[in-house]
Protein backbone atom coordinates (compact mmCIF):
# COMPACT_ATOMS: atom_id res chain seq x y z
CA UNK A 1 0.00 0.00 0.00
CA UNK A 2 1.20 3.36 -0.81
CA UNK A 3 1.60 6.69 1.19
CA UNK A 4 0.05 9.45 -0.85
CA UNK A 5 1.45 12.28 2.19
CA UNK A 6 4.37 13.37 0.34
CA UNK A 7 2.91 13.49 -3.19
CA UNK A 8 1.77 16.81 -5.28
CA UNK A 9 -1.88 17.06 -5.72
CA UNK A 10 -4.45 19.70 -7.12
CA UNK A 11 -7.77 20.45 -6.66
CA UNK A 12 -9.09 19.14 -9.57
CA UNK A 13 -12.72 19.06 -9.71
CA UNK A 14 -14.35 15.87 -10.48
CA UNK A 15 -18.17 14.83 -11.34
CA UNK A 16 -20.29 12.05 -9.57
CA UNK A 17 -21.25 11.30 -6.81
CA UNK A 18 -19.16 8.53 -4.91
CA UNK A 19 -17.59 10.30 -3.11
CA UNK A 20 -14.49 12.72 -2.69
CA UNK A 21 -11.74 12.93 -5.05
CA UNK A 22 -8.22 14.30 -5.16
CA UNK A 23 -5.70 14.59 -7.97
CA UNK A 24 -2.70 13.47 -7.40
CA UNK A 25 0.93 13.37 -9.19
CA UNK A 26 2.69 9.70 -8.73
CA UNK A 27 5.74 9.14 -10.47
CA UNK A 28 4.91 11.56 -13.12
CA UNK A 29 1.87 10.45 -13.89
CA UNK A 30 -1.85 11.77 -13.05
CA UNK A 31 -3.76 9.86 -10.43
CA UNK A 32 -7.18 10.29 -9.01
CA UNK A 33 -7.11 9.49 -5.38
CA UNK A 34 -10.85 8.50 -4.18
CA UNK A 35 -11.98 8.92 -0.51
CA UNK A 36 -14.73 6.59 0.89
CA UNK A 37 -17.98 7.86 1.18
CA UNK A 38 -19.21 8.77 4.50
CA UNK A 39 -22.29 6.55 5.64
CA UNK A 40 -24.49 9.17 8.05
CA UNK A 41 -26.62 7.57 10.72
CA UNK A 42 -25.09 4.19 10.28
CA UNK A 43 -23.54 4.04 13.74
CA UNK A 44 -24.84 6.44 16.01
CA UNK A 45 -22.03 8.43 17.56
CA UNK A 46 -19.18 7.62 15.64
CA UNK A 47 -18.45 7.63 11.69
CA UNK A 48 -18.84 4.93 9.44
CA UNK A 49 -17.52 4.58 6.00
CA UNK A 50 -18.14 2.46 3.01
CA UNK A 51 -15.35 0.31 1.43
CA UNK A 52 -15.79 1.40 -1.77
CA UNK A 53 -11.81 2.23 -2.39
CA UNK A 54 -11.14 -1.43 -1.63
CA UNK A 55 -14.13 -2.56 -3.66
CA UNK A 56 -12.57 -0.22 -6.49
CA UNK A 57 -9.26 -1.85 -6.10
CA UNK A 58 -10.80 -5.55 -5.93
CA UNK A 59 -12.79 -5.16 -8.75
CA UNK A 60 -10.42 -3.44 -10.74
CA UNK A 61 -7.88 -6.30 -10.80
CA UNK A 62 -9.88 -8.81 -11.12
CA UNK A 63 -10.95 -7.23 -14.39
CA UNK A 64 -7.25 -7.05 -15.12
CA UNK A 65 -6.85 -11.15 -14.55
CA UNK A 66 -9.76 -11.28 -16.80
CA UNK A 67 -7.92 -9.95 -19.35
CA UNK A 68 -10.39 -7.34 -20.18
CA UNK A 69 -8.86 -3.51 -20.47
CA UNK A 70 -9.20 -1.68 -17.38
CA UNK A 71 -8.31 1.24 -15.63
CA UNK A 72 -4.87 1.17 -13.45
CA UNK A 73 -5.46 0.95 -9.35
CA UNK A 74 -3.35 1.04 -6.57
CA UNK A 75 -4.50 0.75 -2.57
CA UNK A 76 -3.28 3.53 -0.33
CA UNK A 77 -3.86 5.75 2.02
CA UNK A 78 -3.90 9.46 3.09
CA UNK A 79 -5.21 11.66 6.16
CA UNK A 80 -5.72 8.07 8.13
CA UNK A 81 -7.92 6.59 5.20
CA UNK A 82 -7.89 4.02 2.71
CA UNK A 83 -7.89 5.48 -0.60
CA UNK A 84 -7.72 3.98 -4.33
CA UNK A 85 -5.67 5.94 -6.69
CA UNK A 86 -7.16 5.25 -10.21
CA UNK A 87 -4.65 5.78 -12.91
CA UNK A 88 -5.88 8.96 -15.24
CA UNK A 89 -6.59 7.37 -18.87
CA UNK A 90 -7.71 10.66 -20.52
CA UNK A 91 -5.19 13.18 -21.91
CA UNK A 92 -6.40 16.96 -21.54
CA UNK A 93 -2.82 18.27 -23.18
CA UNK A 94 -3.65 16.32 -26.51
CA UNK A 95 -6.97 16.40 -26.59
CA UNK A 96 -7.67 12.82 -25.38
CA UNK A 97 -11.29 13.30 -23.41
CA UNK A 98 -13.33 10.50 -22.12
CA UNK A 99 -17.24 10.43 -23.39
CA UNK A 100 -19.60 9.06 -21.12
CA UNK A 101 -22.77 7.23 -22.67
CA UNK A 102 -25.31 9.62 -20.72
CA UNK A 103 -23.58 11.84 -23.29
CA UNK A 104 -23.65 9.62 -26.44
CA UNK A 105 -27.37 8.46 -25.95
CA UNK A 106 -28.69 11.98 -26.27
CA UNK A 107 -26.95 11.83 -30.15
CA UNK A 108 -29.74 11.82 -32.38
CA UNK A 109 -30.54 9.07 -35.14
CA UNK A 110 -34.03 8.76 -36.40
CA UNK A 111 -34.26 4.98 -36.41
CA UNK A 112 -32.81 5.02 -32.70
CA UNK A 113 -35.07 7.63 -31.88
CA UNK A 114 -38.36 5.61 -33.15
CA UNK A 115 -37.22 2.51 -32.04
CA UNK A 116 -37.09 3.40 -28.55
CA UNK A 117 -39.56 5.54 -28.44
CA UNK A 118 -42.01 2.55 -29.89
CA UNK A 119 -40.61 -0.19 -27.18
CA UNK A 120 -39.87 1.74 -24.06
CA UNK A 121 -42.91 4.65 -23.20
CA UNK A 122 -41.61 4.82 -19.51
CA UNK A 123 -39.16 8.10 -19.43
CA UNK A 124 -38.53 7.35 -15.74
CA UNK A 125 -36.75 3.84 -16.77
CA UNK A 126 -34.38 5.80 -19.14
CA UNK A 127 -33.35 8.50 -16.64
CA UNK A 128 -30.43 6.31 -15.18
CA UNK A 129 -29.53 4.73 -19.05
CA UNK A 130 -29.45 1.27 -17.01
CA UNK A 131 -32.25 -0.31 -19.38
CA UNK A 132 -30.91 -2.67 -20.51
CA UNK A 133 -33.10 -3.06 -24.11
CA UNK A 134 -32.30 1.31 -24.31
CA UNK A 135 -28.37 0.08 -24.34
CA UNK A 136 -29.28 -2.80 -26.77
CA UNK A 137 -30.71 0.09 -29.60
CA UNK A 138 -27.88 2.27 -28.84
CA UNK A 139 -25.13 -0.64 -29.38
CA UNK A 140 -27.06 -1.62 -32.82
CA UNK A 141 -28.14 1.97 -33.84
CA UNK A 142 -26.14 4.44 -32.42
CA UNK A 143 -24.45 6.33 -35.20
CA UNK A 144 -20.75 6.87 -32.77
CA UNK A 145 -21.30 3.94 -30.51
CA UNK A 146 -22.54 1.44 -33.40
CA UNK A 147 -18.56 2.17 -35.54
CA UNK A 148 -16.86 1.43 -32.72
CA UNK A 149 -14.99 -2.32 -33.18
CA UNK A 150 -15.82 -4.45 -30.41
CA UNK A 151 -18.44 -2.42 -28.82
CA UNK A 152 -20.71 -4.83 -27.94
CA UNK A 153 -18.09 -8.03 -26.72
CA UNK A 154 -17.25 -5.02 -24.34
CA UNK A 155 -20.70 -3.81 -23.29
CA UNK A 156 -21.60 -7.83 -22.53
CA UNK A 157 -18.60 -8.50 -21.06
CA UNK A 158 -18.77 -5.99 -18.45
CA UNK A 159 -22.22 -7.14 -17.54
CA UNK A 160 -21.30 -10.38 -17.00
CA UNK A 161 -17.94 -9.58 -14.73
CA UNK A 162 -19.97 -6.75 -12.88
CA UNK A 163 -22.73 -9.75 -12.35
CA UNK A 164 -19.59 -11.50 -10.72
CA UNK A 165 -18.56 -9.05 -8.99
CA UNK A 166 -22.01 -7.70 -7.77
CA UNK A 167 -21.31 -4.32 -9.23
CA UNK A 168 -25.07 -3.22 -9.50
CA UNK A 169 -23.88 0.67 -10.45
CA UNK A 170 -23.18 0.41 -14.24
CA UNK A 171 -25.03 3.53 -15.26
CA UNK A 172 -25.08 6.17 -18.14
CA UNK A 173 -22.33 8.12 -16.17
CA UNK A 174 -19.68 5.24 -15.55
CA UNK A 175 -19.13 3.93 -19.06
CA UNK A 176 -18.28 5.53 -22.26
CA UNK A 177 -15.42 6.16 -25.20
CA UNK A 178 -12.39 7.94 -25.60
CA UNK A 179 -11.95 10.19 -28.17
CA UNK A 180 -10.36 12.56 -30.06
CA UNK A 181 -11.15 15.04 -33.22
CA UNK A 182 -14.44 12.46 -33.77
CA UNK A 183 -12.07 9.79 -33.50
CA UNK A 184 -13.85 7.28 -30.69
CA UNK A 185 -12.23 3.88 -29.23
CA UNK A 186 -13.29 2.09 -26.39
CA UNK A 187 -12.22 3.65 -22.93
CA UNK A 188 -10.99 0.51 -20.14
CA UNK A 189 -13.21 0.04 -18.04
CA UNK A 190 -13.96 2.43 -14.59
CA UNK A 191 -15.63 3.03 -11.57
CA UNK A 192 -15.92 -0.11 -9.52
CA UNK A 193 -16.60 1.18 -6.26
CA UNK A 194 -19.83 -0.30 -5.99
CA UNK A 195 -18.27 -4.36 -6.80
CA UNK A 196 -19.02 -6.50 -3.64
CA UNK A 197 -21.25 -4.98 -0.56
CA UNK A 198 -19.53 -2.37 0.10
CA UNK A 199 -21.98 -0.88 2.70
CA UNK A 200 -22.13 -3.92 4.60
CA UNK A 201 -19.82 -4.20 8.25
CA UNK A 202 -17.74 -7.30 9.19
CA UNK A 203 -21.02 -8.49 11.59
CA UNK A 204 -23.26 -8.38 8.87
CA UNK A 205 -20.53 -10.56 6.79
CA UNK A 206 -19.97 -13.03 9.91
CA UNK A 207 -23.49 -12.99 10.72
CA UNK A 208 -24.44 -14.34 6.37
CA UNK A 209 -21.51 -16.66 6.55
CA UNK A 210 -22.50 -18.34 9.63
CA UNK A 211 -25.66 -19.11 7.59
CA UNK A 212 -25.62 -21.36 4.35
CA UNK A 213 -29.11 -19.71 3.44
CA UNK A 214 -28.77 -16.54 3.76
CA UNK A 215 -25.14 -16.65 2.00
CA UNK A 216 -26.55 -18.29 -0.91
CA UNK A 217 -29.75 -15.62 -1.11
CA UNK A 218 -26.71 -12.60 -0.09
CA UNK A 219 -24.47 -14.16 -2.95
CA UNK A 220 -27.15 -15.29 -5.98
CA UNK A 221 -30.18 -12.65 -5.09
CA UNK A 222 -27.97 -10.20 -6.74
CA UNK A 223 -29.64 -6.73 -8.06
CA UNK A 224 -28.09 -6.76 -11.75
CA UNK A 225 -28.40 -2.77 -11.70
CA UNK A 226 -30.20 -2.87 -15.34
CA UNK A 227 -33.95 -2.78 -16.18
CA UNK A 228 -35.57 -4.90 -18.19
CA UNK A 229 -39.39 -5.04 -19.36
CA UNK A 230 -40.22 -1.99 -16.77
CA UNK A 231 -38.20 -4.17 -13.58
CA UNK A 232 -35.19 -4.22 -11.79
CA UNK A 233 -33.43 -7.69 -13.16
CA UNK A 234 -31.61 -9.61 -11.02
CA UNK A 235 -28.07 -11.07 -12.12
CA UNK A 236 -29.12 -14.75 -12.14
CA UNK A 237 -32.49 -13.62 -14.38
CA UNK A 238 -30.18 -11.62 -17.05
CA UNK A 239 -28.05 -14.27 -17.76
CA UNK A 240 -30.46 -16.54 -18.59
CA UNK A 241 -31.70 -13.66 -21.38
CA UNK A 242 -31.90 -14.92 -24.71
CA UNK A 243 -29.25 -12.72 -26.79
CA UNK A 244 -26.88 -13.54 -28.99
CA UNK A 245 -23.73 -11.12 -27.74
CA UNK A 246 -24.77 -12.46 -23.53
CA UNK A 247 -24.54 -15.90 -24.46
CA UNK A 248 -21.20 -15.32 -26.44
CA UNK A 249 -19.74 -13.29 -23.32
CA UNK A 250 -20.77 -16.18 -21.09
CA UNK A 251 -19.10 -19.07 -23.27
CA UNK A 252 -15.59 -16.96 -23.64
CA UNK A 253 -15.39 -15.74 -19.89
CA UNK A 254 -16.74 -18.61 -17.65
CA UNK A 255 -13.97 -20.80 -18.18
CA UNK A 256 -11.27 -17.86 -17.60
CA UNK A 257 -13.50 -16.88 -14.43
CA UNK A 258 -13.05 -20.52 -13.08
CA UNK A 259 -9.52 -21.21 -14.01
CA UNK A 260 -8.48 -17.50 -11.87
CA UNK A 261 -10.65 -18.13 -9.02
CA UNK A 262 -7.98 -19.12 -7.11
CA UNK A 263 -5.92 -16.07 -8.47
CA UNK A 264 -8.98 -14.04 -7.38
CA UNK A 265 -8.56 -15.28 -3.89
CA UNK A 266 -4.88 -14.74 -3.79
CA UNK A 267 -5.68 -10.95 -4.83
CA UNK A 268 -8.15 -10.88 -1.42
CA UNK A 269 -5.88 -12.42 0.75
CA UNK A 270 -2.94 -9.83 -0.48
CA UNK A 271 -4.91 -7.32 1.02
CA UNK A 272 -3.34 -6.44 4.42
CA UNK A 273 -5.41 -6.71 7.24
CA UNK A 274 -4.41 -3.09 8.56
CA UNK A 275 -1.56 -0.51 8.21
CA UNK A 276 -0.67 2.50 10.08
CA UNK A 277 -3.47 1.72 13.40
CA UNK A 278 -6.25 1.47 10.07
CA UNK A 279 -7.95 -1.32 9.32
CA UNK A 280 -7.81 -1.88 5.76
CA UNK A 281 -9.93 -5.82 5.28
CA UNK A 282 -10.41 -8.52 7.85
CA UNK A 283 -10.51 -12.30 7.67
CA UNK A 284 -14.27 -12.56 7.34
CA UNK A 285 -14.57 -9.85 5.05
CA UNK A 286 -12.13 -11.91 3.24
CA UNK A 287 -13.88 -14.36 3.29
CA UNK A 288 -17.40 -12.96 2.36
CA UNK A 289 -16.15 -11.92 -0.92
CA UNK A 290 -14.34 -14.64 -2.14
CA UNK A 291 -17.29 -16.93 -1.09
CA UNK A 292 -19.75 -14.43 -2.72
CA UNK A 293 -17.23 -14.77 -5.70
CA UNK A 294 -17.44 -18.80 -5.35
CA UNK A 295 -21.25 -19.10 -5.04
CA UNK A 296 -22.31 -16.77 -7.98
CA UNK A 297 -19.68 -18.86 -10.07
CA UNK A 298 -21.12 -22.25 -9.10
CA UNK A 299 -24.69 -21.08 -8.67
CA UNK A 300 -25.38 -18.56 -11.33
CA UNK A 301 -22.85 -19.37 -14.45
CA UNK A 302 -21.85 -22.37 -14.21
CA UNK A 303 -25.63 -23.62 -14.56
CA UNK A 304 -26.13 -21.23 -17.68
CA UNK A 305 -22.47 -22.01 -18.99
CA UNK A 306 -23.03 -25.91 -19.15
CA UNK A 307 -26.70 -25.31 -20.94
CA UNK A 308 -25.04 -23.07 -23.57
CA UNK A 309 -22.53 -25.20 -24.19
CA UNK A 310 -24.56 -28.28 -24.38
CA UNK A 311 -26.32 -26.33 -26.95
CA UNK A 312 -23.68 -25.82 -29.21
CA UNK A 313 -22.28 -29.23 -29.15
CA UNK A 314 -25.29 -30.49 -30.57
Amino acid sequence: MINFENYPTFDTPFAGNAGRKLEVIFQGESWILKFPKTIKGKNRGQTSYTTSPLSEYLGSHIYQLLDIPVQQTLLGYLDNKIVVACKNFTDSHNGVRLTEFREIRNIYKKELVEKIDESLTDSAELGHGTNLLEIMYHLELNPVLSTVAHIKEHFWNMVVVDGLLNNNDRNAGNWGLLNKDRQYWLAPVYDNGASFSNKLSEHQMASILEDQNRMMQSACHTDSGYIWEGKPLEFRKLVTLAQHDLQSAILRLYPLMKEKLSEMKELIQEVPNEIQGMQVMGDIAKEFYYRSLEYRLAYILRPVYERLKSQHEK
